[in-house]
């Protein structure tokens, strides 16, 4: 069998990104299923360490608003129950 990531930005904010990836398996004598979906976030840093400005991401189709408003949940969430 075949492990197979597909990964979608979800998300931009001017230094991180959200990215969905969903988990498949796909068999050797045919077909696929999925397994999971996890969202990742990932911050641009520059050499120095510092963080960068990252390509903003323009959620064109239905789906991908959907993702976006989703992901700005998760943000808000996060932010909350962050711990300095």
């Amino acid at each position: 069998d075949i492990l197979r990531l597909d990964a979608q930005i979800t998300w931009t904010g001017k230094t991180s990104l959200e990215v969905r990836v969903d988990s498949y398996v796909e068999r050797l004598g045919g077909g696929e299923k999925w397994i999971n979906r996890a969202y990742l976030v990932f911050v641009a840093l520059n050499p120095d360490g510092s963080s960068a400005p990252v390509v903003p991401f323009v959620p064109r189709t239905e789906a991908e608003k959907s993702e976006w408003a989703q992901a700005e949940r998760r943000r808000q969430i996060r932010l909350e129950t962050r711990r300095d």
